[in-house]
């Protein structure tokens, strides 16, 4: 974090860079007072709050935002599944390494004593929630030690779902921001509507934005 804020320093030496350390969920208090700021959450990475936990995060922002202030957001949009599917089945396996990772940080931090080749890696689109599901799936029979003598054990084809990467289009994000307190303002997309980045600010007692 702190090289990246010295090289955006470096390459806008007009701007002011600050690095803050935080968890974006319940942190955003830590964020410096301005005017007309516009606040950047890029990179898809909304897709992996569940719906709870999204509007949630939303509410948060709304609180945080200012009048002036805008929220501009990173959406990956609702299109063909096999072409979604195939994203998180990439033949390089560049996406299963990084889903069969997960066992390994568990091992480290929690010392849990997880086979990772007993799993393989698995994504499947669910048309009924707009999202991939990132599974781990047991090849073989094996057993996981949780400790106080505490056993978990998978036969074969048991699943572990590690995470979510939800789907948008423009009439779902606009029921997401319903009453949080933030409203749409505007819609930007690729020529193919593959991807958007969706400007948003925060509505006022008054219904202006």
């Amino acid at each position: 974090l702190r090289t990246s804020a010295e090289d955006l320093a470096d390459q806008y030496p007009e701007m002011e860079v600050r690095g803050v350390v935080g968890d974006f969920l319940h942190d955003l208090n830590l964020v410096g007072n301005g005017d007309n700021r516009l606040f950047l959450f890029l990179a898809g990475t909304i897709g992996n709050l569940y719906p709870r936990q999204l509007a949630t995060f939303l509410t948060s922002v709304r609180a945080t935002l200012g009048d002036g202030d805008s929220f501009l957001i990173g959406l990956d949009l609702v299109k063909d599944t096999a072409r979604l599917e195939a994203a998180y089945n990439d033949s390089a396996g560049v996406t299963a390494e990084f889903n069969l990772n997960a066992l390994r940080v568990l091992n480290q931090r929690f010392g849990t004593n997880f086979e990772v080749d007993a799993f393989e890696h698995v994504a499947l689109y669910d048309p009924e929630h707009d999202w991939i599901e990132m599974r781990l799936r047991a090849r073989r029979p094996t057993s996981v030690s949780l400790g106080n003598a505490r056993e978990l054990r998978f036969e074969i084809g048991d699943e572990i779902r590690t995470e979510i990467s939800r789907k948008f289009t423009q009439k779902s994000l606009v029921r997401e921001l319903s009453g949080t307190g933030l409203e749409l303002s505007a819609w930007f997309t690729d020529p193919e509507h593959l991807f958007a980045s969706a400007l948003v600010r925060p509505v006022f007692e008054d219904g202006s934005s």
